[in-house]
């Protein structure tokens, strides 16, 4: 579970499992204050930070970029490096189970794109505000291949048609319901907001159905 505290008036700290996360609003020198001080709480604790998965970033037109919970930021919030890496990573794991692919049943090639494949291409989606259209269309090209391959359909059968016949949602429908259950999780603590979730959901599940 997530829990936030302020380590003084600009420096807020937000720590998740085995994730800490400081934001900053008062300057750069408030920012490594705060750090040493969670890395001398830490020590005292018998812990220490592993160098090799701490970063900083400032956002704005700035070059730099961190990992934080598996997704990559960017100074100016632009996700197609995290989205074509994500991409990348389905596209290997797909490609590398082909042989073993062809050897399952319609039923269990739809099961494993939408529990497995699917989840990789996607993880971080609630990131894509800027490009999103774009970006899901790459994952769509991904399973258009998929759904060929669940059907049986030639190359250049009509994508929505197959889609259709492979019982599959459209990448745009993942990504609202990836966006919902990222949400989900980040603010279960706020019962307002999580109200709205809890009305959203059955809306999802009858455009599904």
């Amino acid at each position: 579970m997530e829990s936030t505290q302020r380590l003084n008036p600009s420096v807020r700290i937000t720590c998740y499992a085995d994730d800490i996360r400081l934001e900053n609003l008062g300057g750069v020198e408030a920012l490594l204050r705060a750090e040493g001080t969670v890395k001398r709480e830490l020590s005292e604790q018998g812990f220490q930070l592993d160098p090799n998965k701490t970063g900083r970033i400032r956002f704005g037109d700035y070059d730099d970029k961190v990992k934080y919970l598996g997704i990559i930021f960017t100074s100016r919030l632009d996700p197609r490096e995290h989205a074509e890496r994500r991409l990348t990573i389905a596209t290997k794991a797909w490609n590398a189970g082909r042989g073993f692919v062809k050897l399952l049943s319609p039923r269990n090639k739809r099961i494993l794109w939408t529990s497995r494949m699917s989840t990789m291409a996607l993880y971080g989606a609630i990131t894509w505000t800027s490009r999103q259209q774009q970006l899901a269309e790459e994952v769509e090209k991904l399973q258009y291949r998929v759904t060929r391959t669940i059907t049986g359909c030639w190359n250049g059968s009509s994508r929505t048609k197959l889609r259709q016949l492979a019982s599959l949602p459209s990448i745009q429908e993942r990504l609202l319901e990836e966006k919902v259950a990222t949400l989900t999780r980040a603010i279960q603590s706020n019962n307002q907001v999580a109200s709205v979730i809890r009305e959203v959901k059955p809306i999802l599940v009858k455009r599904r159905s």
